[in-house]
């Protein structure tokens, strides 16, 4: 998909990533508890920090939403406790 495709997946709350990013594990969220908010990029270690786009980004064509869901954390990169 589209960069605004994608923007309106991340507005709706899903994890998005780009196709030719070597680690699946890679993804964007929305922190909609940051403020302002902004687009995070969590690592494979779980880790995050704010996304940049580059023009290679807002142009590409192969954002896609990621086949392991459980890649899906908290927008904020803060490890959530487990249900029980």
């Amino acid at each position: 998909m589209n960069f605004s495709d994608a923007l309106i997946c991340l507005k709706a709350g899903a994890a998005l990533r780009r196709g030719v990013w070597f680690y699946d594990a890679l993804t964007l969220r929305l922190d909609t508890l940051a403020r302002p908010v902004i687009i995070r990029l969590r690592n494979e270690g779980g880790e995050s920090a704010p996304w940049v786009a580059t023009s290679e980004d807002l142009l590409a064509e192969d954002w896609e939403l990621p086949w392991n869901l459980a890649s899906l954390a908290d927008p904020s990169g803060r490890k959530q406790a487990s249900a029980k």
